[in-house]
């Protein structure tokens, strides 16, 4: 496989909106919603609590690669790049993450030439493809219209997807588009991608985990490749048998809107919730 970095190519529409210095503006939210913008600052006010999204990659790494044996991993909305730092951490050296070009190249947690910038909004084309593609979180910062444009990106990249995206109310600073997992589950069988979902039961309840991953995270899969891996086809056949749209507890524990009765309820939820997600197994 070629070096991704001595000679990387990427081909956006001509109709991307850039500065006069040819930085991207805007690329996840449009400017007559009024939101505000991903600019340099946000991704500054990233690196103290960057930790979260690391110490969860350090759990959710690992069992990624017992499931999928990835040697090369592209990020797309990567940040600073702590998903990419684990995958490294854990031996894969062949790793691209791909985001706005106004994340700070002093923050990345990834040497600064594994850095592509880009506007998510736009197709992304680069002249190769990777192992894994992950994409976390990132979808529910693209407007709706933009939804089906970052699925195709995510497929001409990898044959295998590792996604998660803001259900309906979940919040968060600026996400405009909250889906069930059904409306992107139906987007990547579109083209002709497989849902399995071996990893959600695994981190439920670890406290190391935030708990959008736990509810959210969600592999894709090429259908053709399916059959010849007997541990993706009997996931495939196990996320038939469980629900596929979760809320996790945790989401509701760290509203301070909820009176103290309910928060009791929602404390007894994440046992349950795990052995029913467990129930898959056996």
């Amino acid at each position: 496989m070629q070096n991704p970095h001595s000679s990387q190519k990427l081909a956006t529409s001509s109709s991307t909106p850039t500065t006069t210095s040819g930085r991207v503006l805007e690329a996840y939210i449009p400017a007559q919603r009024g939101a505000i913008p991903f600019d340099r600052n946000y991704y500054r006010d990233l690196e103290p609590s960057s930790g979260g999204s690391r110490r969860s990659a350090d759990v959710i790494v690992p069992l990624m690669l017992d499931i999928l044996r990835p040697t090369s991993v592209v990020d797309v909305g990567c940040g600073l790049g702590s998903w990419l730092a684990a995958f490294q951490a854990n031996g894969v050296e062949d790793v691209l993450g791909i985001d706005l070009d106004n994340v700070d190249r002093d923050l990345l947690l990834i040497p600064a030439e594994r850095f592509l910038p880009a506007n998510l909004r736009q197709p992304l084309k680069l002249d190769r493809t990777f192992d894994l593609a992950l994409c976390c979180e990132v979808a529910g910062f693209l407007p709706s219209e933009n939804a089906a444009v970052l699925v195709d990106s995510l497929v001409h990249l990898s044959a295998v997807v590792a996604f998660s995206a803001p259900i309906p109310l979940q919040g968060g600073p600026n996400a405009i588009n909250e889906q069930w997992p059904d409306y992107w589950t139906a987007l990547f069988a579109q083209r002709g991608y497989v849902m399995i979902d071996p990893i959600r039961r695994v981190i439920w309840d670890r406290a190391d985990v935030k708990w959008w991953f736990a509810q959210n995270l969600l592999l894709f899969i090429r259908e053709d490749l399916i059959a010849s891996n007997p541990l993706w086809n009997k996931e495939r056949e196990r996320a038939k048998e469980g629900p596929l749209s979760l809320v996790h507890p945790r989401l509701h524990m760290e509203r301070d809107t909820l009176d103290t009765s309910l928060k009791r309820a929602l404390l007894a939820l994440p046992r349950l919730f795990a052995t029913a997600i467990r129930r898959r197994v056996t």
